[in-house]
């Protein structure tokens, strides 16, 4: 079983998805219950748990059980450039950079 935290994401959830369909089994971590979307309907267990508590991580990841990772060619590839989306992500966290005054 594999957990995989920030599973609400843009590539959490395209991580979900890819070890569905790969038929592994997943405990899909979000933060909060809002950001559940479509993980209920693809029947991913789901838990909350705030990566900052370190007791309620250590249950999940006691529950997932460790596994060993499935071997790449039995997952599909991955159809967006996960680099572009996180160099977005973080562009959108950072604030524009400060002029230099001569």
């Amino acid at each position: 079983m594999f957990a995989v935290l920030g599973s609400s994401g843009h590539v959490g959830s395209a991580v979900v998805e890819a070890l569905l369909d790969a038929s592994c089994a997943v405990v899909a971590v979000i933060r909060d219950e809002t950001n559940v979307g479509n993980l209920r309907a693809r029947a991913a267990q789901m838990e909350i748990a705030d990566v900052g508590d370190t007791d309620r991580m250590r249950d999940v990841f006691h529950q997932g059980g460790g596994g060993d990772a499935p071997s790449t060619s039995t997952l599909p590839p991955v159809s967006i450039d996960t680099d572009e989306v996180e160099h977005r992500s973080q562009a959108s966290c950072l604030p524009p950079p400060i002029p230099m005054l001569a």
